[in-house]
């Protein structure tokens, strides 16, 4: 019953508040920072692309921090279209191979490996 009322509420679908559950569950660290994730993130979010709503593969779980300042670039207006690329060069960080936080900023394309697409 809660997912009907959800949905008349929001105009999202009945099915987002159980999706969501399921995959913090099961995916329940921040893929940015590693700590405890609090939220799911749209990669495309709902008022772009209403119809990646369910796709898990348009989905992260992120801590609050790292969703407004990764996820929304600090301004929940906009999205982080580049979101794996920060994800990557931020666990290249915990992982010893150079430091890396949330007050540095994203490596500048240009022999970066995860940019080597874009030219």
């Amino acid at each position: 019953m809660f997912g009907s009322i959800y949905a008349v509420v929001t105009g999202r679908s009945s099915k987002w508040p159980a999706l969501r559950n399921a995959f913090i569950r099961e995916n329940p660290n921040c893929v940015v920072c590693g700590q405890d994730a609090d939220t799911v993130h749209h990669l495309k979010p709902f008022h772009v692309a209403p119809e990646l709503e369910l796709d898990r593969n348009n989905l992260a779980s992120v801590c609050d921090k790292c969703h407004l300042t990764v996820a929304h670039l600090n301004q929940w207006r906009l999205w982080n279209e580049r979101f794996w690329t920060v994800v990557e060069w931020m666990n290249k960080g915990r992982r010893g191979d150079k430091p890396a936080t949330l007050d540095m900023p994203p490596p500048v394309c240009g022999g970066v490996e995860s940019c080597e697409d874009d030219e």
